[in-house]
């Protein structure tokens, strides 16, 4: 189960325009509920994406969402968008200027026969076919197929892991942007990237490094149009935080913010 704290919700419905008035206690689902992330609709109803049918790993994870018309209080029963025959996982979720839901996430193969436990001791030899972008566009009441985007997908030919993370972003000027972290098999580490798209996201590119030995990156735009990234680092001990001025193109030397 998972608790979410209404203020902690719209606290991250501020990011899109929301605002808060609660302090209260709400549950959003029980015996589920990884990676959630939270985006305020043009029609001011909230809608969260999140993992059900499996716990942090397992073949019978799928995507679930999940929507709130009164801030948060209440939820409706959660509905699954992602449910194929291996781990779906790791969603990145947002809202385009043309009412478009954008859903990217990764799927993870070779698991037992228990379907709990990974056979690949080693990371590099995990299968994971990289990162899928579905849509819909009449508020999440159907979605098409989740395609491959062969733009993200190239990045991870050199041997990598790959999860798309977080709040799915569009600039004042039409441009579609999304972090997408890789764990790469060499010295590299982790790595956090934010991807480019031009035609509301059916296609991604120019990948640019936010920072090196991190993952999970959450990135939004200020009001001023710069936009702000955090961070978590590689091993999961700390926050850092970067910013960018034009568009994403160039990015800050991450400052740390938390303590290890």
């Amino acid at each position: 189960m998972i608790k979410a704290r209404v203020t902690g919700i719209l606290a991250i419905a501020i990011l899109a325009g929301g605002a808060v008035v609660s302090g209260d206690r709400s549950v959003v689902v029980r015996g589920s509920g990884y990676f959630p992330v939270l985006i305020r609709l043009q029609d001011n109803r909230l809608m969260a994406v999140l993992r059900g049918g499996a716990p942090h790993i397992g073949r019978l994870g799928r995507l679930d969402i999940v929507t709130s018309a009164d801030e948060g209080k209440t939820w409706s029963t959660p509905r699954t968008v992602v449910d194929g025959p291996d781990d779906d996982r790791n969603p990145a979720f947002g809202q385009l200027k043309n009412g478009d839901i954008l859903l990217a996430y990764a799927i993870i193969h070779g698991y037992d026969e228990t379907g709990l436990k990974l056979l690949a001791k080693q990371r590099s030899d995990r299968n994971v076919e990289g990162v899928f972008v579905m849509r819909s566009s009449d508020g999440g009441k159907t979605w098409s197929k989740g395609v491959l985007s062969e733009g993200i997908h190239a990045l991870q030919k050199g041997g990598a892991t790959i999860s798309p993370y977080g709040k799915i972003v569009q600039l004042a000027d039409g441009t579609v942007l999304m972090a997408v972290y890789y764990e790469f098999f060499d010295d590299r580490g982790n790595q956090s990237f934010v991807f480019r798209s031009h035609d509301g996201g059916k296609t991604w590119s120019e990948p640019v490094l936010i920072g090196e030995h991190s993952n999970e990156t959450g990135i939004m735009v200020l009001p001023n149009g710069e936009l702000l990234a955090a961070l978590r680092s590689e091993k999961g001990a700390h926050l850092s935080v970067a910013s960018s001025k034009d568009k994403g193109r160039t990015w800050s030397s991450p400052v740390q913010i938390t303590r290890e």
